[in-house]
């Protein structure tokens, strides 16, 4: 349980790290607080699609409903890849062009960065799986790879070939083989 609900943090958060190589490399500043409200909100609204998810499942049986969590992961997965491949390219949240993320900015990036969490959550309801544990975990993991994203580019580890596009792709494949192997 521990581990799924790591493995599946990780495939949430790894968007944030292209936004943090990729904001790093642009030059715009997310500070520590800004990284920790984007945690925060990714923990809301994990909890609430949960929550959601829990009781909308409550309406079908055991394994339909484990059919539909199999389901929309893989089809998360899916959605994921095709974006990364056929997306329009970077978005920044820099709304003012400061190069420094304000709280709105860090509002809006929290909640584009949790879109995915909606979904996601749903399909988590399905599974045996902590329902406080698994927000937390999220919140931690955005924290975690916004910082990491922008210290790899800091330490130089990183080229500029690693992008948005492919943190999504791998995001995408590790759902789907989530969603298989569940």
């Amino acid at each position: 349980m521990i581990l799924r609900m790591i493995i599946m943090s990780i495939s949430l958060s790894i968007d944030a790290f292209g936004i943090g190589i990729s904001y790093q490399l642009k030059g715009i500043y997310l500070s520590m607080r800004a990284r920790v409200f984007i945690g925060i909100i990714s923990a809301g609204v994990m909890a609430f699609s949960i929550a959601a998810g829990q009781e909308m499942l409550e309406f079908f049986p055991n394994n339909v409903s484990e059919k539909i969590g199999t389901a929309i992961l893989i089809l998360a997965g899916g959605i994921f890849i095709r974006n990364a491949i056929f997306g329009s390219g970077e978005n920044s949240c820099d709304l003012d062009k400061s190069k420094d993320i304000n709280f709105l900015e860090a509002f809006l990036l929290g909640i584009a960065l949790s879109a995915d969490c909606l979904s996601i959550g749903i399909a988590a309801a399905t599974f045996p799986i902590s329902t406080i544990g698994m927000p937390i975990c999220v919140g931690i993991m955005q924290c975690i790879f916004l910082w990491m994203g922008k210290a790899f580019v800091e330490k130089k580890c990183l080229r500029k070939e690693i992008n948005e596009k492919m943190c999504g792709i791998l995001a995408g494949c590790i759902l789907i083989v989530i969603g298989l192997f569940r």
